[in-house]
């Protein structure tokens, strides 16, 4: 006695392997979507690739780019240099903006289920 029974039908396996792949980049590239809603919200510059995004510049990147440059060992070093204040303001901000889109896309997420 067998526990379940299966005879290969080769009419339907063409649309089921077609729909698998088709549903799979579907669902892979609104996943992603997701990732890049809640960058660009947060103003961060984003890149869609098939199973993953990537961002680039975000607020303020330009200034703290110039700032790092002409105070790049103060910063390393954790010294007092005169816009001290400002970078460490950036880095607090960079840290609360990475939780806030990982909360987002949690959110984003949990809406597509």
């Amino acid at each position: 006695m067998k526990l379940i029974e299966y005879r290969f039908k080769p009419r339907a396996f063409t649309p089921i392997t077609l729909a698998f792949i088709v549903f799979t980049i579907l669902g892979t590239v609104s996943h992603e979507l997701g990732h890049i809603s809640a960058a660009r919200i947060l103003g961060y510059e984003t890149t869609l690739h098939f199973g993953s995004m990537s961002w680039k510049k975000g607020p303020n990147y330009d200034e703290m780019k110039g700032l790092y440059a002409e105070y790049k060992e103060e910063i390393d070093s954790n010294s007092d240099f005169p816009h001290k204040e400002r970078v460490d303001l950036f880095k607090k901000k960079l840290e609360r903006n990475k939780l806030v889109a990982r909360y987002k896309q949690f959110l984003l997420e949990l809406s597509e289920c």
